[in-house]
C-alpha cells in the first residue's frame, strides 16, 4: 500500500470515531418521543417530526461519512438547526406564555409539512441545481495568509488587541467599532485554534490559548455570566467545527456539555436576570456563575420531586421551539395579516452601508416589529426582540411559494458560498475566514436581513484587516495563489 493509500485509510479510521454520533443520537430521540410520548403526541405528528428529523440531519451524517472533512459544513449545521428547532419541536408541546399565541395540534402539523417542503427546496437548490451550473466545489479563494511564523506571537498580540478594544468599545456602547473588533477578534481566535489543533503552535502559545484566551471568552464574551446562553453554545459550536476539520471526529463530551447547559441554565434565565441586572449589587463573573448555577440546582430538583420533569424540559426547550412560531404565523397569514412581499429583505440592499456614511440610515427594528403587528408582543413593549427564523419569515412574505422559491436561492447562495470561501480549507487563515463568514446561517434564528447582512460587513472588515497587515507587515502576511481545484 503507497503512502497516500496509508494515509486516506488512516482518515477513514479516524473518521469512524465521530459518525456513529448521529445515528445513536437519532435512536434516542425516536426511542424517547416514540416509545415514551410523554406529550401523547398523535401518530401524525410523530410521522412529521421524525421526516423533519431526519431530513434535517441527513446533510451532517452524510459530511460525517467522507474520509477528509476539509469542508466548513455551513448546510450540514444548517440542517441540524432545523432538525434541532423544527423536528424535535414536532415531539414537544409549546409552553402558552403572555407573549406566545395559542396553536392547535393540526396547526403545528402544518408547520412540519410546511418545513419538509422548504428542506426539499433547500437541498435542491444546493446539491442538484448549483454544482451543475458552477461546476465543483473549489478551494478557498482567499488571497492573504498569515506566515506560519506569525501564529506563535503575532496572532496572538493582534488577538489582544482587538479582544481589549472590543472590551472598551462594548463599554462605551460604540456599536458600529464594537461588530468591527468583534469579527476581528472572533476571526483570530479561530486562527489560533485551528493552528493549535493543527500542531502548529509553540507550547508557550497553546498554554496561553487554553488557560488565559479560552476562559477569558467563556466569562467576558461568551455571554454565559450575563444570561446569554447562546453564546456560550456558539463558542461550543466553533471549537466543535474546528476539532472535526482538523481532528476527523465529532467531540461528543463538548457538545453534549453545550446542552447540558443550555438546558440546565435556560429556565432560570428570567429569574437570573431580575438578580443580577435589576437589584443593582455588584458581583464578579465567577459569582454571577455561581448564581446561575444554584437557580439551575433548585429548579431541577424542584421539578423532581414534583414529579415535573416533562415541564421543566418542555420549559428548557422552548427558546428552540421555533416550529410553535412558524405555525403560528401560517395560521395568521393571510388570514388576520396581510403577505409582506418582500418587505423584510428591503435592508438587505443597504444594510451594507456603515451608518458612518448614512447616520439617517432606518433602524432595523423587525424582531420587535413584527411581533407587535401580529400581536405577539404588547403594543407599549418597544424593547423585546421576538425572534422571527428564516421559515416563518418567508411565509408571512409569499406563502408557501416563498417557503420553497426562497430556499431554493438559498441552497444555491449556501454552495456559492461553499465554492469560492468555505470549500477545502486546510490553511488554518482559509479556514477562519471561511467560518467567520458563514457562522451566521447556520443557526438561522433571526430574520434574514440580520444574518445574512452580517456577511457583507465581515467581509469587508476582514478584507481591509488583512490588507492593512499586509502592508505593515510583509513578512507575517503572504500572498498565497489558489491551488488547483479540488472535488
Amino acid at each position: 500500500m503507497c503512502p497516500s493509500e496509508n494515509k486516506l485509510a488512516n482518515q477513514q479510521r479516524v473518521a469512524m470515531k465521530g459518525k456513529f454520533w448521529v445515528p445513536l443520537s437519532t435512536i434516542f430521540v425516536f426511542g424517547f418521543f416514540w416509545l415514551i410520548n410523554p406529550y401523547n403526541k398523535p401518530l401524525l405528528s410523530l410521522f412529521l417530526a421524525s421526516g423533519v428529523f431526519l431530513l434535517g440531519v441527513y446533510p451532517f451524517w452524510i459530511w460525517l461519512n467522507k474520509p477528509v472533512r476539509e469542508t466548513i459544513p455551513v448546510i450540514e449545521f444548517h440542517g441540524l438547526f432545523y432538525a434541532l428547532c423544527f423536528g424535535i419541536g414536532g415531539f414537544v408541546d409549546p409552553i402558552i406564555t403572555k407573549t406566545a399565541m395559542f396553536v392547535k395540534e393540526s396547526d403545528l402539523q402544518s408547520g412540519l409539512l410546511v418545513t419538509v417542503l422548504g428542506l426539499l427546496s433547500l437541498y435542491l437548490g444546493y446539491y442538484l441545481v448549483a454544482p451543475k451550473i458552477m461546476g465543483p466545489i473549489r478551494e478557498s479563494i482567499w488571497p492573504l495568509v498569515f506566515d506560519r511564523k506569525a501564529y506563535n506571537w503575532f496572532i496572538l498580540f493582534l488577538y489582544f488587541l482587538a479582544f481589549g478594544s472590543n472590551f472598551l468599545i462594548e463599554k462605551i456602547e460604540l456599536k458600529l467599532f464594537s461588530q468591527i473588533t468583534n469579527t476581528i477578534s472572533t476571526f483570530l481566535l479561530i486562527v489560533l485554534l485551528h493552528a493549535w489543533l493543527n500542531g502548529q503552535l509553540s507550547k508557550k502559545t497553546r498554554f496561553l490559548l487554553k488557560w488565559l484566551v479560552l476562559p477569558a471568552n467563556v466569562l467576558f464574551f461568551s455571554g454565559l455570566t450575563n444570561s446569554q446562553i447562546a453564546g456560550f453554545v456558539g463558542l461550543c459550536i466553533i471549537v466543535g467545527i474546528i476539532y472535526m476539520n482538523v481532528r476527523k471526529h465529532v467531540p461528543g463530551i463538548l457538545f453534549t456539555i453545550a446542552v447540558a447547559i443550555f438546558f440546565f441554565l435556560q429556565p432560570v434565565k428570567g429569574e437570573f436576570r431580575n438578580i443580577v441586572w435589576f437589584q443593582g449589587t455588584e458581583q464578579t463573573q465567577f459569582e454571577k456563575l455561581k448564581v446561575f448555577t444554584v437557580l439551575g440546582l433548585e429548579f431541577y430538583r424542584e421539578a423532581i420531586n414534583t414529579d415535573q420533569i416533562s415541564l421543566a424540559l418542555a420549559l428548557s426547550y422552548q427558546r428552540l421551539h421555533h416550529l410553535h412560531v412558524t405555525s403560528a404565523v401560517i395560521v395568521d397569514t393571510p388570514a388576520s395579516q396581510p403577505y409582506l412581499y418582500g418587505e423584510t429583505y428591503l435592508p438587505l440592499l443597504t444594510k451594507w452601508i456603515p451608518r458612518l456614511f448614512w447616520p439617517g440610515k432606518p433602524v432595523e427594528d423587525l424582531g420587535n416589529r413584527w411581533a407587535i403587528q401580529y400581536g405577539y408582543l404588547n403594543p407599549f413593549d418597544t424593547v423585546t426582540s421576538f425572534n422571527l427564523p428564516w421559515l416563518p419569515e418567508m411565509y408571512m412574505n409569499f406563502g408557501i411559494f416563498g417557503i420553497i422559491g426562497i430556499n431554493f436561492l438559498i441552497g444555491m447562495l449556501f454552495y456559492t458560498l461553499s465554492k469560492f470561501f468555505t470549500g477545502f480549507c486546510t490553511d488554518s487563515t482559509r479556514f477562519a475566514i471561511g467560518l467567520s463568514l458563514s457562522g451566521s446561517i447556520m443557526f438561522v434564528e433571526s430574520h434574514l436581513s440580520m444574518k445574512t447582512g452580517g456577511i457583507i460587513i465581515c467581509l469587508m472588515t476582514l478584507t481591509t484587516f488583512m490588507w492593512i497587515l499586509s502592508i505593515l507587515f510583509p513578512s507575517m502576511v503572504r500572498s498565497q495563489q489558489k491551488n488547483s481545484d479540488r472535488k
